[in-house]
């Protein structure tokens, strides 16, 4: 299948431009998903709606696309949770992280190609932000 043209607005430009991917015909894209302490609201669904708008709106126009979809597992709200709860914090993100699941499809979002977890990730997150801070792009506060 070719790829038909895909039009984006370019928030550095200003300008409605043509989306040329780094590998012709393929795009991989990521959208951040909720912080896993309780039950989703409009605004975490909203963005799942508009990531999924997207992926279908890629592959409609012939992409072979990469959809990763992301959950804030380690958060101090998922901590502080647990405390409340007599549980774990790596209980809660699991509970909530299915009621998230349960309701995307419940609003019949696709599924991402991948789907993955910030304390999966943590070597990775920590070394970006040495790199943000050590380029002066980033600051830190009470240690």
């Amino acid at each position: 299948m070719s790829v038909r043209e895909f039009r984006v607005s370019n928030t550095l430009s200003g300008k409605k431009e043509v989306l040329q991917t780094l590998v012709p015909g393929k795009l991989t894209f990521y959208s951040c998903g909720p912080t896993v302490y309780d039950l989703i609201h409009i605004g975490n669904l909203r963005a799942a709606l508009t990531a999924d708008l997207f992926y279908r709106g890629f592959k409609r126009a012939g992409f072979d696309v990469t959809y990763v979809r992301n959950y804030t597992d380690v958060d101090d709200k998922i901590i502080q949770k647990g405390l409340a709860s007599n549980t774990t914090a790596a209980q809660v993100a699991r509970q909530f992280t299915t009621e998230v699941e349960l309701d995307y499809a419940a609003a019949g979002l696709l599924e991402p190609t991948h789907k993955t977890l910030v304390s999966e990730h943590m070597p990775e997150i920590i070394s970006m932000i040495e790199r943000i801070v050590a380029n002066g792009r980033g600051y830190v506060v009470n240690g």
